[in-house]
């Protein structure tokens, strides 16, 4: 009797279970499940994630915060066309003074209060006042903000803005909850650590510093842009971000199966073959414009002679054949080749030239010694070149040293990457002598003003140098509409780059994720930053 009753509990739980397993599958969807999570590994240490979105300059962070919020507007996958995202239309006056931006119906923030058209202007009222928010001269042209109702903004502009709808395009752009980050403020809690309030498709469950990241997914979200085929709620039921710097053991996590998507950064460029000949895997590679360059902090190289002899020095040819492997595209001037804005006839303004580069040192009181090193004043010609953690960066800098060692110059390389971020900083006072960087361009501004505007020293212009002239220049062609007057002040200022060599230009990188065969409907973004969109459409 006893084995007879257990059977039947037994076979009812069997059947009990086969039902719960095909509901959580999706029934009949052909295997792919709606209710799971969906892994990401990153190289980042994940630390200190901030996720407030004024208040971090991170691309990691951007990742997040592009997940938990939604910007205005967006840009379409081809990168230039501005598409809906909070704003369903907007409207450009004909003198480019005046934007109006009508919100959607229904948006809600996590904590469930409705989005209204203050919500926009008190988040970029505080953009542009606070102090310590990021990219805020995003906003340098904006005079005043107006919400005649709850879903009308008004921005009007002290002068036209050529870059304003794809600037409100970034992370950094993403809209805010007031109310949210005055009572995080009222609990003793940190916004954007301990607390997110967001409107987008997946809101922060959990933070475990150096571990990972989790995010649920918001079952309310239903006005994700019309560049996805799903509007919302999302398909997977969350996302988790495992935070695993060290690369060997992000690669065996992702062969076994314990990672679904290893993001842009994840998989060097001379691993990428080795590692898709192993498995069913799928690469997303694609083309943002992605300029990597060395930056010279100009203190501490004060002799433009010793940087223009760089430039002459450089075999972009070899770096990007061994470390990029032809995932990129060189690059000669302070904008990308092909580029609509990049300064043609600066391709040849620097020729690959030891015997020139040389000389130049020499007329210049560098004189080459014994020890085949170079010498001022009794004081040897070197410079320390520092990078982020990235194995293609560590050997960028193994090649800059070896190269300009064939000019007689000294190159140490300073493998500590840990405090990278404290030292190249404004608190740090910009501590270094070289830098590799790299960064996403939205518009020819991400390059040329990050980089050359005084009001961004001492970050994101690390490197100390400013000119009156270039500020003018700046402004006039991010304001100017003519096309024309615009190529001409494009120009000047790269030629302005060039001459004060202020940056080695080395290529333009292409951007890639490598998924596993259980991700589908992912589609990498290019100028969304590390190439993740929002993940609306992916399932597995």
């Amino acid at each position: 009797m006893l084995k007879q009753k257990w059977k039947r509990i037994s076979a009812t739980l069997l059947i009990f279970v086969m039902v719960f397993a095909l509901a959580s599958c999706g029934g009949d969807d052909g295997g792919s499940s709606e209710s799971e999570e969906l892994v990401v590994g990153t190289y980042s240490e994940g630390s200190n994630c901030i996720m407030d979105p004024q208040m971090t300059s991170s691309y990691g962070d951007w990742q997040y915060v592009n997940q938990m919020y939604d910007t205005i507007v967006t840009t379409d996958f081809d990168g230039e066309t501005i598409k809906d995202a909070l704003a369903e239309s907007w409207e450009v006056s004909d003198d480019g003074m005046t934007y109006t931006f009508h919100l959607k119906d229904g948006i809600k923030f996590h904590s469930g209060k409705a989005l209204t058209s203050e919500d926009v202007r008190w988040t970029w009222e505080r953009w542009r006042t606070e102090s310590g928010t990021c990219y805020s001269y995003y906003l340098d042209f904006v005079d005043t903000i107006e919400t005649p109702d709850e879903k009308t903004v008004v921005v009007n502009m002290s002068k036209p803005d050529n870059n304003f709808l794809v600037n409100m395009t970034v992370p950094v752009a993403s809209i805010m909850n007031k109310d949210a980050i005055e009572q995080a403020e009222a609990d003793n809690k940190v916004y954007g650590v301990e607390v997110v309030d967001g409107t987008g498709p997946f809101k922060l469950e959990e933070y475990v510093a150096s571990d990972y990241l989790k995010m649920t997914r918001n079952d309310d979200y239903t006005w994700g842009s019309s560049i996805f085929e799903n509007q919302g709620p999302a398909h997977i039921s969350g996302i988790k971000v495992r935070f695993v710097p060290e690369p060997g053991t992000r690669q065996m996590e992702f062969e076994a199966g314990n990672i679904d998507v290893l993001g842009n950064g994840c998989v060097f460029a001379n691993e990428l073959d080795g590692l898709l000949e192993k498995g069913d895997y799928t690469l997303e590679e694609y083309n943002p414009p992605y300029p990597v360059f060395l930056m010279f902090q100009t203190e501490r190289v004060p002799d433009k002679a010793v940087r223009q002899a760089c430039n002459m020095a450089i075999d972009r040819d070899e770096i990007i054949n061994t470390v990029m492997g032809g995932h990129c595209e060189a690059m000669y001037t302070g904008l990308p080749e092909g580029y609509k804005w990049n300064w043609k006839e600066g391709k040849d303004y620097y020729k690959y030239d030891l015997e020139a580069a040389g000389k130049l040192l020499e007329d210049n009181g560098y004189k080459l010694e014994s020890d085949g090193y170079r010498y001022k004043d009794g004081e040897k010609l070197s410079m320390e070149i520092s990078y982020c953690d990235s194995d293609e960066d560590a050997k960028t800098a193994e090649l800059f040293q070896a190269q300009m060692k064939k000019i007689g110059i000294d190159v140490i390389v300073n493998t500590s990457t840990a405090d990278f971020w404290d030292r190249i900083g404004g608190d740090g006072d910009n501590d270094f002598d070289v830098l590799i960087m790299g960064t996403y361009i939205n518009s020819a501004e991400d390059m040329l003003q990050e980089y050359m505007y005084s009001k961004n020293m001492p970050a994101p212009n690390r490197s100390k140098w400013s000119d009156p002239e270039v500020d003018k220049l700046l402004a006039e062609a991010r304001s100017t509409t003519d096309e024309t007057r615009r190529m001409e002040c494009y120009e000047e200022i790269q030629k302005v780059a060039a001459e004060e060599a202020i940056w080695v230009p080395l290529y333009s990188k292409n951007g890639w994720s490598v998924l596993n065969n259980r991700v589908k409907g992912y589609k990498a973004h290019p100028t969304i930053m590390e190439g993740e969109p929002k993940f609306l459409d992916v399932s597995k």
